[in-house]
């Protein structure tokens, strides 16, 4: 009913799909369903993809099927067909066992997440029939990206008409969950239109129904954000936005933890329009005159205001409460199981990193260490060490000239002291290993190891020492940092006189004799270091105290 197609055309399908085994013929071949879909998964999993496809046809096209597992069958078998090259016969069979289970909303969702899990949306139009996939060689191509959405949202909408008193709660939120991330999978502008469900739009003759790029969020006719509202039934939406938010609010009332998964789905929504990440890294960096960024500030806002970047240009303004991103990751971080609390907590600290907010991003991120521990291989805690702890990098620079008042730049946060070394590399020999390794292994052009480009790196990383001689300098410079965490950018002075190129190695330090990390950045001067310049980079770590240490 939803393909393109003639009379004669029809009935093909039908003809195609419409013999299943009977119960009686599956009992009489003394296989039982589950046994046959045991058999199916293992033909399928082993590249048997003819004899897999076969009995996925047989099971998914039986309306006595496990209305649980019938879903799982329908789409096994659309991996079957496409392993076979066989995209063209995809919609047939969805639409047939589609035909064959209308009743079942699990089905129905199962062949709503089909639509877009296995293909891409592109086909072309051969006498006026529709082919879905591309390299036939005739036929105009067209886009099905919004035939598809439609029809994917329908069989959802569909679905949601059968719940009636579903006993799984759980999956009965998912289903809204699952409406509501369709509607929202698009251009967030194309929320405000309403999509006519009682009908499929035609094929576009151009391909990509959206690209994917932004120019900020939407805004309505007096310049300002649009906000989407909770309407008081599906049918009275004026837009998908609606749609959206109204099919949010029904997941929520289906268990406690759909009802925080709905939650984050909405503040990530609203954090990807408003947030402060959609300004340019420009305007997120330290202002040379502070006064006159101040409206831009993003560490100067209030936790329901943000500063982003609408369609008609960056604006600071406050959200409304349905819509306070901040508000909501904390009332989930408050009410929700460990998987949403630790989710929100997280997400919640890198907001406000992103506003400069450090003190707020570093109590944070203590909460989540304190609720529920250091995190996956530690990463919680040591993005709180990032904000608190003692931390710089050298920032690149070119080649520099061998003479007086060279400088390189220095970006730190929290460190009080730098204990600087400078130590030559030995060109001479670098090369000529390189060379000689050139000249015997092959392979070393292939993986990239004689990239120039990362000879520091290596020195480095792969603890190359025989090309570092004895320190030829060593000094300090006392470091003054901003409070609240917030980076510093300084010009280190350099007392390298020579050519050649040198290792300089960093320790920035809390307070005195507390060394705690060591950044390294190449400096170069005259035909030999341009050679071979590149980033080189070394750790070294006294202070193990875990509030200090440095990342970079």
């Amino acid at each position: 009913m939803l393909v393109r197609a003639s009379t004669s055309r029809v009935v093909s399908f039908v003809l195609l799909f419409g013999g299943f085994a009977s119960p009686g013929q599956l009992a009489a071949a003394d296989a039982s369903p589950q046994e046959l879909r045991a058999k199916a998964d293992a033909a399928l999993d082993a590249g048997n993809y003819r004899d897999a496809w076969d009995i996925y046809r047989k099971l998914a096209l039986d309306p006595n099927d496990d209305p649980k597992l019938v879903g799982h069958d329908l789409v096994r078998g659309i991996d079957a067909l496409l392993c076979l090259n066989r995209d063209d016969e995809v919609d047939a069979f969805r639409h047939a066992v589609v035909a064959s289970n209308a009743k079942n909303w699990r089905l129905l969702q199962a062949a709503a997440d089909s639509l877009f899990g296995h293909h891409d949306h592109v086909g072309c139009l051969i006498g006026g029939e529709f082919h879905r996939g591309l390299g036939r060689g005739e036929g105009e191509t067209v886009s099905c990206f919004g035939r598809d959405r439609a029809e994917e949202l329908q069989l959802l909408q569909r679905a949601i008409d059968l719940l009636g008193n579903e006993p799984d709660r759980e999956a009965a939120g998912e289903l809204y969950l699952d409406f509501a991330d369709y509607l929202s999978d698009t251009q967030a502008w194309r929320l405000q239109a309403l999509t006519d469900l009682s009908k499929l739009p035609d094929y576009e003759f151009e391909e990509g129904w959206f690209d994917g790029s932004t120019q900020g969020a939407p805004v309505d006719a007096n310049g300002n954000p649009v906000f989407y509202y909770v309407p008081k039934t599906y049918e009275t939406a004026k837009s998908d936005g609606e749609r959206w938010r109204w099919t949010l609010s029904q997941a929520a009332t289906y268990s406690a933890t759909v009802k925080n998964r709905a939650a984050l789905r909405l503040a990530d929504f609203c954090r990807s329009q408003f947030g402060v990440q959609t300004l340019d890294r420009s305007r997120q960096a330290d202002a040379i005159n502070e006064e006159l960024a101040a409206p831009f500030v993003a560490r100067t806002l209030s936790d329901d205001e943000t500063v982003a970047r609408l369609a008609n240009g960056i604006k600071r303004f406050k959200l409304p409460q349905e819509s306070d991103y901040l508000r909501i990751y904390r009332q989930v971080a408050r009410e929700g199981a460990r998987p949403e609390a630790t989710r929100a907590l997280a997400t919640l600290a890198i907001c406000y990193q992103n506003r400069q907010q450090l003190p707020k991003a570093a109590e944070t991120w203590r909460e989540l260490v304190r609720r529920f521990g250091p995190g996956p291989e530690g990463a919680w805690q040591k993005q709180l060490d990032q904000v608190v702890g003692n931390w710089g990098r050298f920032e690149p620079v070119p080649t520099l000239p061998a003479m007086a008042g060279r400088s390189i730049p220095f970006r730190f946060r929290n460190a009080r002291r730098l204990e600087l070394e400078a130590a030559p590399i030995n060109v001479e020999k670098l090369l000529g290993d390189l060379n000689a390794d050139l000249n015997s292994d092959q392979k070393l052009i292939e993986d990239g190891r004689i990239d120039l480009g990362k000879i520091g790196f290596r020195l480095v990383q792969e603890n190359q020492a025989q090309y570092v001689g004895a320190p030829v300098a060593r000094w300090h410079v006392d470091l003054e940092p901003r409070p609240d965490h917030l980076d510093r950018r300084i010009e280190v002075a350099l007392p390298l006189r020579k050519s050649g190129a040198y290792l300089v190695t960093g320790e920035a330090q809390w307070r005195q004799h507390q060394p705690h990390c060591a950044l390294a950045r190449r400096y170069g001067a005259g035909a030999q270091a341009d050679a071979h310049g590149g980033t080189l980079l070394r750790r070294r770590r006294r202070d193990r105290a875990p509030d200090r240490r440095c990342q970079y």
